[in-house]
């Protein structure tokens, strides 16, 4: 991506104007002003794009090993059902093996690689080379037990939530359904007044989630750049940066979610084209599709494990470094000042 005249490298729709909105002017040539969510999607695109093969080799080794314990596992699956007519309990019972096997990795490769990401992104925009993984993994391992400890946390604190905002949603969807059915409204009315009501719960359920996860967004960014934190004071500092731009980062999580949406989408549209094209070829040939995937369930579930990691990790090192990008501009709204010198003043400038 070559830099315009009088632009920095990085959004090149950015001005270079000192004092812009009251705030003084950073050193990051790649931070001169806040940004806007688009500007942290379109930046987060162009640093991947520009350093692919090094963030992409650190996306795949993480998800190398979820991705070896489902192969391994798809084996005996796939015995399983070829030796059994019908759907076969064994396969069942190793398929949720291997979920309860790699739950625990699961749960920390994401803020892992947000970490290991953003210290990447770090380097490569203040003109330092990354010379390999390795150097990558020495700088995020001394904080990798804040991580850990942060997450878990989080993990328990967003599931109760998701839980009660889970419970919330059901009862409203009954109710709902209950409050319609007793209208006495003919079945194409009925239908369409539920449809409507189920759609605007579904928008409720998406921004009430997006108000409880806007919060946790930076934490792997915050343990990674802000040393003097650990797992618990993390939460008080991410509350901090987030709440004095909360609308701000509301609509930047929606939009970031939006755009992670939308690449998942035309990902699995293609996968879907793919599978709907064999499974046409086989019922050409007169097979019976409902009995092949009754029997071969949880091999056809497996491989989609498979599939899915290779998606999550194309697409994840983008999602982190607009999370990067979202921590830095978050910084430079709640401060108001040059963030390079208070990064020096932790060690990290």
């Amino acid at each position: 991506m070559e830099p315009r005249e009088g632009r920095s490298v990085y959004g090149d729709w950015r001005t270079a104007a000192m004092g812009e909105g009251g705030l003084q002017r950073s050193e990051f040539e790649w931070l001169t002003r806040p940004m806007t969510p688009y500007e942290m999607i379109d930046d987060g695109v162009a640093l991947y794009r520009e350093h692919f093969p090094l963030l992409a080799k650190l996306s795949f080794l993480i998800y190398l090993i979820p991705t070896l314990v489902t192969v391994l596992f798809l084996v005996p699956i796939a015995v399983a059902e070829w030796r059994s007519p019908a759907s076969s309990p064994v396969a069942a019972f190793l398929e949720c093996g291997s979920w309860c096997f790699l739950l625990p990795y699961l749960m920390i490769a994401p803020p892992l690689q947000a970490m290991a990401t953003s210290w990447a992104a770090y380097r490569f925009l203040q003109g330092e080379p990354v010379n390999s993984l390795r150097e990558v993994w020495d700088a995020v391992r001394p904080r990798l037990g804040q991580l850990i400890a942060n997450q878990l946390l989080a993990f328990m604190v967003l599931g109760l939530i998701y839980v009660v905002i889970g419970v919330m949603a059901g009862i409203g969807a009954v109710a709902g359904a209950v409050a319609i059915g007793s209208l006495g409204l003919g079945g194409t009315a009925s239908l369409i007044m539920l449809m409507l009501f189920y759609l605007l719960g579904t928008i409720v359920l998406l921004l009430l989630t997006a108000l409880a996860t806007v919060w946790v967004i930076i934490l792997p960014q915050i343990i990674l750049f802000e040393p003097e934190t650990d797992a618990l004071t993390a939460f008080s500092r991410a509350f901090t940066l987030v709440g004095k731009n909360f609308r701000h980062a509301f609509v930047s999580c929606l939009l970031f979610w939006a755009f992670q949406g939308v690449v998942y989408l035309s990902a699995y549209m293609f996968l879907g084209l793919v599978v709907l094209t064999v499974a046409g070829l086989l019922y050409a040939y007169g097979v019976d599709l409902q009995a092949l995937y009754m029997r071969w369930a949880n091999t056809f579930g497996n491989l989609v494990d498979v599939v899915s990691y290779v998606v999550f990790a194309l697409v994840y090192p983008a999602m982190y470094l607009t999370s990067f990008f979202f921590y830095f501009d978050l910084r430079y709204r709640a401060e108001g000042l040059d963030i390079a010198q208070v990064l020096a003043r932790s060690g990290k400038g």
